[in-house]
Order: structure tokens, then C-alpha cells, then sequence
């Protein structure tokens, strides 16, 4: 299974995936940097959704939304502040220089032929990978869900596996965007809150705005979350929910008033990503749609 797994993206050689990072970030224009960041979330995603399964979204799906909805923003079409625009295009290109080569190197040590508990201690002892806590925590559990063994945990486990993981990468790039954001936005609470007005995320049946809770998924036909991730029964993720202001019950208070403020963001971001990860319009390429 393992083998059959590999197969599937190994077509996208790991040299081919650093060289495509290294060149998109390089683009001399706005907005044909941003499509090339685009296409290499693209890239990445389907890569690491043939190890990991593609019933649950990694985080390099939405990696793809979010550089597709900046787009938005760079190409001038939100009507966005200035100061806004120039923001979102340098923080387009400072995530996916920090986090792809990350992820190419996970890639490369499961294309390598680690497993189990050998790719866990080889996630936890390679500094790329574990230079922050955020990090460690999300490719030790990319790594679980990586292992052979890994068919035998159980379809909830294996979405809140996930989930964890999305959520700590989110963590650290956002922790990462901050100064970008606080730099761009020198106005304190209240040009905070205005900019907040004005940032959209746009998915495949949906566009959100930043500054409102999350809604209900159409995919869910009513429901705020998949089954599998109703209840949080990771304890980690649990806590990392209440660390959010969330809850179990509701997306109450996930709205994020103040781009500005770390916390608010990542409640928004922590109840998209559960909303949203079983939505299979998320794994679609958004330069195709």
C-alpha cells in the first residue's frame, strides 16, 4: 500500500517541487508570482495528499485557496487599501518560501523509505521540521498519518490528526506574517478593523469575509462541522481550540474584528480549516475553476 502510495506523486520529483518554490517567488509580476504560488500549492498538495489520503484536506488545499484569494487582493479586484495590497503580496510570497521547502523536505524523507517510528524520529531530529513546537507538533502528526500503519487508525482519528496539523502550520505562518501585517497596518485597533472589512477568503461554493464568523458549508447541508471533527477527542486539539476562543458547538466568536490581533486570526483560520476540511471542492485547483 505504502509503494502504491508513492507512486502516485512521485511524479512531481522533489529537485522539480524546491525549483518550482525558488522560481515563483522570484516572478518580477504581482500578479504572475502570486499564479505561480498558486500552482506550486497546487503542486505540493496533491503530492502530499498521495501519502496522506485525500479524503481529509492537508493544509497546502487551502494553502491554494488562500494564495487564489490573494490574488484577489494583488490584482487590484477587492478594492482593497493600498497598504493592504502590497501587504498580501509580500506575505503571499514570504509563506511559501518559509513552508514548501518544509514540506518538500517531509516528502522527500517518505520518499526515502522512512516509516513509522523511524519517519517520527527523523521528523523530530530534523531542524527544518522541528524548528518551532507549531512545527514539530504538525509533521509528527503528517508523520502518523504517513506511517504504513497508519490504514488501521481510524477514519475520526485520522481527521483530527489533520486537522491538528493544518492548524499548527497555520499557527506558525500567521505568527511568521505578523510583522508583514503589523508593518503594513501602522494605524493600531481601528485601521485594523477597517482592513479586516475589507479581506475576503474565497472558496470553491463560498466567500467569506474575515470580519463575520465562519457559516455553515454548503457541503455540510446545515451542519457546522463533518462528523469527525463534532466532538474533538484529541486532546491537543482541544486545546488548541480553546487557546482560539472555539468550542465544540459552534463557530461563535470566530470572526476576526482586528487582522491585527495574532489570537482573532487564528480563531477564524481554526473554524475554516474544521469547517472546511472534508469539503471535497477544496482539493480542486482554483486556477481552474
Amino acid at each position: 500500500m505504502r509503494a502504491a502510495r508513492a507512486d502516485r506523486w512521485h511524479a512531481a520529483p522533489m529537485g522539480m517541487l524546491h525549483t518550482q518554490i525558488a522560481t515563483s517567488v522570484r516572478i518580477p509580476d504581482a500578479a504572475a508570482r502570486n499564479r505561480a504560488i498558486t500552482e506550486t500549492y497546487v503542486s505540493l498538495s496533491r503530492a502530499l495528499a498521495g501519502i496522506l489520503g485525500s479524503r481529509d484536506a492537508n493544509w497546502l488545499h487551502f494553502g491554494a485557496w488562500a494564495s487564489a484569494s490573494a490574488g484577489v487582493v494583488i490584482r487590484g479586484e477587492g478594492h482593497a487599501p493600498r497598504a493592504v495590497m502590497d501587504t498580501v503580496l509580500v506575505g503571499n510570497s514570504a509563506i511559501i518560501a518559509d513552508i514548501g521547502p518544509r514540506f518538500v523536505r517531509f516528502l522527500d524523507l517518505v520518499d526515502g523509505g522512512q516509516a513509522g517510528r523511524e519517519l517520527d524520529q527523523y521528523v523530530a531530529e530534523d531542524p527544518l521540521l522541528a524548528e518551532t513546537a507549531e512545527l514539530a507538533d504538525a509533521f509528527a502528526c503528517y508523520a502518523r498519518l504517513a506511517a504504513p500503519d497508519g490504514a488501521t487508525t481510524t477514519a475520526r482519528q485520522r481527521a483530527q490528526l489533520m486537522l491538528r496539523a493544518n492548524v499548527q502550520i497555520a499557527f506558525h505562518e500567521q505568527r511568521c506574517a505578523d510583522p508583514i501585517i503589523d508593518d503594513a497596518v501602522p494605524g493600531g485597533a481601528l485601521l485594523g478593523a477597517l482592513t479586516s472589512q475589507a479581506i475576503q477568503f474565497h472558496l470553491p461554493d463560498a466567500t467569506l469575509r474575515v470580519s463575520r464568523d465562519v457559516p455553515r458549508p454548503a457541503y455540510l447541508r446545515g451542519r457546522q462541522w463533518p462528523d469527525d471533527l463534532v466532538t474533538l477527542e484529541d486532546e491537543h486539539l482541544a486545546r488548541l481550540a480553546s487557546a482560539y476562543g472555539q468550542d465544540d458547538d459552534s463557530t461563535r466568536a470566530s470572526n476576526a474584528t482586528d487582522w491585527q490581533d495574532l489570537q482573532e486570526r487564528m480563531g477564524f483560520i481554526f473554524c475554516l480549516l474544521r469547517a472546511y476540511q472534508q469539503d471535497p471542492s477544496i482539493r480542486e485547483n482554483p486556477l481552474e475553476r
